[in-house]
């Protein structure tokens, strides 16, 4: 009953501390509001440049490509010059491979094969060796994806219009579209049959579809109507670097000029065994064949875009950085 009988009491001291603060906020000087003041912004850039999938190919040369790339991302803001920044974006990259009189041999086997021979008293062994002779041969490659960048995040006022800034920090990358084509050259296959004893045969194929020449060395191919997808690790790591300058419009609103450069980590080469060239005509593609040991990514480029600081509407006394 008591307890019931002090709760008014309590409620009015609670009243009277919630008034008392609500009053000493109202008589804060204006600079210490300014003072208080943190910005949150919200950015979106655009660029490009070199942004190349970047691999050493055996018997092969590599080119670098270019690419663009769009972000978002919202800054937090620890004080006037320190702050931290997360987002998301979209980014392409493109290379290329070129091979010239590059050889290849594999392993191969069919287990129809002694059907198809005219002398019905050899025994061809089924395992059988397979060539492959690339010439003026060029391959492109391009990657789309998805990338979450956190940067830590500087700005350093030059004078009352123009700022400098920068960003450091880490990506991750999701590849969604990873392409190969190959636009030029041929390859010419030929094949080596044994017997069952381990010697050189020189056979007769027979009932052999024009379409199958080529899986026994009987053709030239041309190669530019290949295409297919290139299969990279799901997930990638990079680490980011970014400079630039602003130019303030009106107090909440920036444009922004800069540069940018990131290095890709993870390699993106699933360990493979496999040859560019199948012996039942499957292609691999260079980045998902035993020519190259590691692929990363490489941007190097521009990007401009705007700045705004959204949470200055919240307040009423303007700061004045």
């Amino acid at each position: 009953m008591k307890d019931i009988l002090k709760f008014p009491i309590i409620m009015r001291r609670c009243a009277t501390i919630v008034a008392a603060a609500m009053l000493l906020a109202t008589t804060i000087p204006a600079k210490a509001q300014m003072r208080w003041y943190i910005p949150r912004y919200i950015t979106g850039d655009v660029g490009g440049g070199l942004q190349s999938i970047q691999f050493n190919p055996r018997d092969g040369k590599h080119k670098v490509g270019a690419g663009f790339h769009l972000n978002g991302s919202a800054v937090f803001m620890f004080d006037e010059h320190w702050g931290m920044s997360a987002g998301i974006g979209v980014a392409s990259y493109a290379s290329k491979a070129k091979f010239n009189n590059m050889k290849e041999t594999s392993i191969a086997y069919d287990s129809n094969l002694n059907a198809r021979i005219t002398d019905s008293s050899l025994m061809i062994d089924p395992d059988y060796i397979f060539h492959t002779e690339f010439k003026n041969f060029a391959e492109k490659q391009k990657l789309l994806q998805i990338e979450v960048p956190i940067l830590a995040y500087y700005q350093f006022p030059i004078d009352s219009k123009f700022d400098v800034i920068g960003r450091a920090g880490f990506k991750f990358g999701i590849p969604v579209s990873s392409k190969y084509k190959l636009i030029s050259g041929t390859y010419e296959t030929s094949a080596e049959f044994t017997d069952l004893k381990g010697e050189n045969l020189n056979v007769e194929i027979r009932n052999l579809p024009a379409s199958e020449l080529r899986k026994y060395g009987f053709s030239t191919v041309e190669a530019d109507k290949e295409k297919g997808k290139c299969k990279l690790t799901p997930v990638n790591f990079s680490i980011v670097l970014e400079g630039g300058v602003t130019y303030k419009f009106t107090k909440s609103l920036r444009a922004y000029a800069g540069i940018n450069f990131s290095y890709c980590l993870t390699n993106l080469h699933k360990d493979s065994i496999e040859p560019i060239l199948t012996s039942d005509r499957k292609y691999n593609g260079t980045l998902h064949s035993d020519r190259i040991d590691r692929a990363s990514l490489l941007s190097f480029g521009m990007s401009g875009g705007v700045i705004w600081d959204f949470w200055l509407a919240h307040y009423k006394t303007k700061p004045k950085f």
